[in-house]
């Protein structure tokens, strides 16, 4: 993780899917919504405990001017 440059500019998002779609779903958020100069700081994954098959991704991403 790198510093955060623009701290106005820090998103959180949250992405649930089935465990084989996830990567999917984070690959069309972050072509969506992600510029070539902005800074991704972490993407976290958490399997739900009462559906193993659902995951829930995290995503720190820093927008930058």
């Amino acid at each position: 993780m790198g510093n955060v440059q623009n701290p106005s500019g820090l998103t959180s998002v949250t992405i649930s899917d089935e465990l084989g779609a996830i990567g999917a779903a984070i690959q069309t958020y972050l072509r969506a919504n992600i510029a070539a100069n902005d800074n991704i700081h972490d993407i976290s994954y958490v399997r739900n405990a009462a559906n193993p098959n659902r995951v829930t991704a995290y995503i720190l991403w820093e927008n930058m001017p």
